[in-house]
């Protein structure tokens, strides 16, 4: 098992941040929303929409990453709420979503590709927290 470096925690850290102060967990945004980093289909949904949407949708903490030339692809598991919610909308049942950290430890966003757990070069991180 690959061990995670201190750069590696820290862009975690970040990334689980990142989750929790945009609403993608159980838990209300800790942010304004003017503040939120807004995704490509958010500009097509009211606020309530957004917020509605992002609730309960990622577990709080990443579940491993990938390390590329950009910095990181943290990778947050879909809630079973998500999965379960989502049927007529994402039908192959997604496992959850990558969050991008660069080199220079700052969040770009939540990725549009979803996280597959079985990626042979994801470092799995150990149940935490």
């Amino acid at each position: 098992m690959r061990t995670p470096s201190e750069q590696d925690h820290r862009a975690i850290v970040l990334a689980e941040a990142f989750v929790f102060s945009n609403g993608y967990t159980l838990w209300p945004p800790s942010i304004p929303f003017e503040q939120l980093t807004l995704e490509l289909w958010d500009g097509t949904m009211t606020q309530e929409q957004v917020l509605a949407y992002r609730h309960n949708y990622l577990e709080p903490h990443a579940i491993g990453f990938l390390r590329d030339d950009d910095g990181w692809l943290i990778v947050f598991k879909a809630t079973e709420a998500a999965v379960s919610s989502r049927q007529d909308i994402f039908p192959f049942s997604p496992i959850g979503r990558y969050v991008h950290v660069n080199k220079k430890f700052q969040v770009s966003a939540l990725t549009h590709a979803w996280a597959d757990p079985s990626d042979p070069d994801m470092i799995r991180l150990s149940a935490q927290k």
